[in-house]
């Protein structure tokens, strides 16, 4: 008895080979625009709770506590796409000196940017002050996708008293609309 080996032909072979590779072709779009949300849903979610918690250490402390982006995990610095810290800071300098505390660094990971926004300047960090208020900062934080996506950005208002809520979609037209009613704009990284 004589067996026989079947297997693939180099022409079967080569047309699974384009299969799978025109639906890998085709599928790469929406996982894209899948990573792109859940990257922006990420830093938002981490950023919101990074200004509650600001606020409830704020009032718990019965001090100044600065919420702000940092490379080097001492100073504020300009960039929210990474590393955020939140400190006591006694002399609200936006530096950690020998009387303050680092509280807790979170890093962001966004693969994007944030439009960081003050109704009273143009402030790169929010300091809450012992009565969980803002230091007269409220103002708004936009987190845009890499791509520039503004039906995938999201924005963070914050009031005086220092209550955080995220904008909605109230027109129903795929884009949130921010704090003044306009539909959120992700057309510049400066930040």
């Amino acid at each position: 008895m004589k067996k026989s080996l079947h297997g693939f032909s180099l022409v079967e072979l080569t047309v699974v080979m384009a299969i799978i590779t025109v639906t890998a072709y085709l599928a790469m779009p929406s996982f894209n625009q899948w990573r792109n949300k859940h990257n922006v849903e990420t830093a938002v979610s981490t950023l919101m709770d990074a200004i509650n918690f600001t606020r409830y250490t704020a009032i718990e402390t019965d001090s100044t506590i600065t919420l702000c982006p940092t490379k080097d995990h001492q100073t504020c610095s300009t960039q929210w796409q990474g590393a955020i810290m939140i400190f006591q800071d006694h002399d609200k300098n936006r530096t950690i000196n020998d009387q303050d505390e680092l509280i807790r660094i979170e890093n962001l990971n966004l693969d994007g940017f944030i439009k960081s926004e003050s109704w009273f300047g143009s402030n790169r960090y929010l300091q809450m002050t012992p009565g969980g208020l803002t230091n007269n900062q409220n103002g708004r934080y936009t987190i845009c996708p890499s791509n520039g996506d503004e039906q995938l950005a999201r924005q963070i208002i914050i009031n005086r008293r220092g209550k955080a809520r995220l904008a909605k979609d109230w027109n129903q037209d795929g884009i949130v609309d921010g704090s003044q009613g306009n539909p959120v704009s992700c057309s510049s990284t400066s930040v």
